[in-house]
């Protein structure tokens, strides 16, 4: 158990999820790519702001760093940690782009010659190209 409900250390826990699950949701709105059933996570260059309508639009690269491919772990071990604190449509959604995100990453390994991933790609629409 995390505490006595209602201890300095439950609360702390429960703050600490629910900005967990606020960040993911940002994530998924702002940086997830979509297309055809690929799935990739796109990079910012500079400053972003939630409150700010468009503040990210031209700061966006459709590239996705190899390291990258340690957010689905993430995703699967906070739903897993913070189970309590979602519904589960939530969970479902953070374990359906866990597992999207993980096939992009599968990919990166398996479009080589070798199996290695690169250090990062680019994507067009569902073409996957090494970046650089």
């Amino acid at each position: 158990g995390w505490g006595p409900a209602g201890s300095p250390r439950d609360e702390m826990v429960h703050d600490t999820g629910m900005r967990w699950e606020r960040s993911m949701e940002a994530m998924s709105r702002f940086l997830v790519y979509r297309y055809k059933g690929f799935t990739a996570l796109q990079e910012v260059g500079g400053a972003f702001d939630e409150k700010v309508p468009n503040s990210h639009l031209g700061k966006i690269s459709k590239s996705m760093d190899h390291l990258s491919c340690f957010v689905p772990g993430m995703l699967g071990l906070g739903v897993y940690k913070a189970r309590d604190l979602m519904t589960s449509s939530q969970q479902v959604k953070f374990l359906k782009l866990a597992e999207d995100l993980t096939q992009t990453c599968y990919l990166f390994c398996h479009s080589t010659s070798t199996g290695l991933s690169g250090d990062a790609y680019s994507y067009h629409a569902d073409k996957i190209l090494p970046a650089g």
